[in-house]
């Protein structure tokens, strides 16, 4: 076995080095010092960017000849492209964002529970974080010395880290502030939390360069994420994608690929959370309205991360926000989600903030006993569906959860067996919206269709319009539509699960 590896790195040492493309290298050993002892007699033959101790893999840049003499050895499993980021954002920013996202939360529980994410480390995987030190609502960070560590895994030589270097670098920013963001009072002004876990410790790495939408450094995210370990960081967000539209279409992945056991990244995500006892938070993708794609991006689709999805401010799916279970997994996605106007890259942060202080009230907890509270407390936790998972935690109910306390649901549930086509409701008050999950199965949606108050004047001589799957007006009328089992709806905290006989 030795003389072939001998014969095969002859060979290709014979080969000339071209600046090709970036591939992951596979290799078959199992065994950590058998890697390690043929990554470095690869190295002696190619020019390796990064090694993965966790995915006993390495990358590098190859010419069409390495790439084919490496295939054919026997040391190695697989040899495939690095693909690109795609940021997770969208639109333009709405100025009560963060109120809308607290009360669908409840998250004054946590504030009045006194947690803050105090000394909890949390690692950041994204862009730049563009003149951070200088913003006012990261000043108690920095004054306080909570930024542990930071790391550019694009340029190691950077003296600044804080400086932009692409038009993107805001996006590491933007996702911090929904971290940890915080003004305190002043004479005139009341403190506001932008994020709620003000008092963590930070680590933070970048790893997106932003220019192109090309071979955008996917090794970069593992090798961050081995970099955190090393650092004793369990809780990391990530608001990254991998997904398609390359510059390079032969770089694309497909929908079918997002099954949480194909990309490299996903790969290490689930490594991550199954074998190390970390938290990863992640954007589910912002997909949910491209009809060739749809689905989740990568590492969202690891069934060990807490992907997050996207609400509108009804508690409906962002029209954005990408779709779970697109028939590539057996478990659930998204897990959890929450409101953002502007991306899952925004809602993901809210939720790593939520985190932070469940870990500063329990630091045992595991990754899965995070997900289970989660889950268990979201506002649609008896009828899950793959738009919002398990709809938006409730931070009162977290709590109650956490303390072994009787958990009082903030939301009134009722299930009912429908044999007819329709199903009128008259609620006490009329609802400014109403919410439709039309499914094809307990969990599957077919469609959502939001139910509007169509009054024109709010007078006797209203007219009420027909929308296909329901009417809205004095009373809530839910049609039964083709191919539709079951129907979840939701309104003003009342969740009623419909049963179509």
């Amino acid at each position: 076995m030795k003389k072939l590896l001998f014969v095969f790195l002859q060979i290709v040492s014979a080969l000339s080095f071209a600046q090709g493309h970036k591939y992951w290298i596979q290799f078959s050993t199992t065994s950590p010092t058998q890697f390690k002892e043929e990554v470095n007699q690869l190295e002696d033959s190619i020019s390796i960017v990064n090694t993965s101790h966790w995915l006993k893999a390495v990358s590098a840049k190859l010419s069409s000849a390495q790439k084919i003499t490496l295939e054919q050895s026997p040391k190695i499993t697989a040899v495939f492209p690095v693909s690109s980021y795609e940021l997770q954002q969208t639109g333009d920013l709405a100025p009560n964002e963060f109120e809308i996202a607290f009360q669908q939360m409840n998250a004054q529980a946590i504030m009045k529970d006194g947690l803050t994410g105090q000394g909890v480390k949390i690692g950041i995987i994204d862009a730049g974080f563009t003149d951070c030190d200088s913003l006012s609502y990261f000043q108690h960070i920095f004054e306080n010395n909570q930024v542990i560590a930071h790391r550019d895994f694009l340029d190691s030589t950077r003296s600044d880290f804080y400086n932009e270097v692409t038009y993107v670098d805001y996006h590491g920013e933007m996702v911090w502030k929904r971290i940890a963001g915080y003004e305190a009072a002043t004479d005139s002004t009341k403190e506001i939390f932008y994020g709620l876990a003000k008092n963590a410790k930070f680590y933070l790495a970048r790893t997106e360069h932003g220019i192109s939408e090309g071979r955008m450094e996917e090794d970069t995210w593992i090798s961050s994420i081995e970099w955190l370990h090393s650092q004793g960081v369990r809780l990391v967000n990530s608001s990254l994608g991998y997904s398609d539209k390359m510059d390079d279409e032969e770089e694309n992945y497909i929908p079918a690929q997002m099954d949480g056991k194909t990309t490299m990244i996903s790969k290490a995500a689930q490594i991550a959370t199954e074998e190390k006892n970390m938290i990863i938070v992640s954007s589910a993708g912002n997909s949910g309205d491209d009809k060739d794609w749809l689905t989740l991006t990568a590492p969202a689709d690891a069934e060990g991360v807490i992907s997050i999805g996207a609400t509108n401010k009804y508690m409906g799916k962002a029209k954005y926000s990408s779709i779970g279970m697109m028939g590539f997994t057996t478990f659930l996605k998204p897990e959890v989600s929450v409101y953002s106007p502007n991306g899952t890259s925004f809602a993901a942060p809210i939720i790593t903030g939520l985190i932070a202080c469940m870990l500063e009230k329990d630091s045992t907890l595991s990754s899965q006993e995070i997900k289970n509270l989660l889950q268990k407390s979201a506002h649609l936790n008896k009828y899950p569906n793959n738009y919002v998972g398990y709809g938006v935690p409730q931070t009162d109910e977290i709590l109650a959860l956490m303390n072994q306390e009787a958990l009082k649901s903030n939301y009134s549930v009722e299930r009912v067996s429908i044999k007819g086509k329709k199903f009128k409701i008259t609620p006490s008050k009329l609802p400014k919206q109403v919410v439709l999950f039309q499914k094809m199965d307990t969990i599957t949606v077919k469609k959502q269709i939001l139910l509007r108050d169509n009054f024109i004047n709010k007078n006797k001589n209203a007219k009420y319009g027909k929308i296909k799957g329901g009417v809205f007006s004095k009373k809530i009328i839910i049609r039964k539509t083709k191919g539709i089992k079951f129907t979840t709806v939701y309104f003003d905290k009342h969740i009623i699960e419909i049963k179509w006989d």
